[in-house]
């Protein structure tokens, strides 16, 4: 969950204004899903932490920016404008979920 605050936190300094982040650093919130969802996807082990609520509740609470003056960041306004990062935490989202109701 650290990691989705982290990526949370980068796209919510890009969308405030996107020459904020270094260059190197921009791509870091889709490197970091991909890492997840490899982990989720070839490590059986982490498959039980990502379907708890926590973790998807968090990776949901990614794709919406934090609003000024809320310490929960519950929240939110409108979905990530950010197109890739947004496609792969959907993606990533659904197959977590269509996944778990097939095994069970």
């Amino acid at each position: 969950m650290v990691l989705l605050a982290m990526v949370r936190a980068m796209l919510n300094q890009e969308g405030k204004s996107p020459d904020s982040l270094p260059e190197w650093l921009r791509d870091y919130p889709v490197t970091i899903i991909q890492f997840l969802f490899f982990l989720y996807h070839n490590m059986a082990d982490f498959m039980p932490v990502f379907m708890g609520g926590d973790v998807l509740g968090a990776l949901a609470g990614t794709l919406f920016p934090r609003q000024p003056g809320s310490e929960t960041g519950s929240g939110s306004s409108t979905p990530s404008d950010e197109p890739k990062v947004f496609f792969l935490l959907i993606n990533f989202l659904a197959y977590i979920i269509f996944w778990h109701r097939c095994i069970c």
